[in-house]
């Protein structure tokens, strides 16, 4: 009973920072690696500019203390 209380209130929670908040933690969050690349047919469309156009990619780490 408790793992389907756990899911449904992970489900009906916004984000990661909100859920770490709500069990007592501290969110955290660190870019590992920043890479300009050029962006591919599907991100550029997102992001309304040509396909090639430079954008910058960041790897991060997301983590709770």
């Amino acid at each position: 009973m408790a793992s389907n209380k756990f899911h449904n209130e992970l489900l009906s929670i916004s984000g990661f920072s909100e859920f770490s908040h709500q069990l007592g933690m501290i969110p955290n969050s660190r870019i590992l690696i920043s890479e300009v690349i050029p962006a591919p047919k599907d991100i550029a469309g997102h992001l309304l500019i040509e396909d090639g156009s430079h954008v910058l990619e960041p790897e991060r780490l997301t983590y709770v203390k």
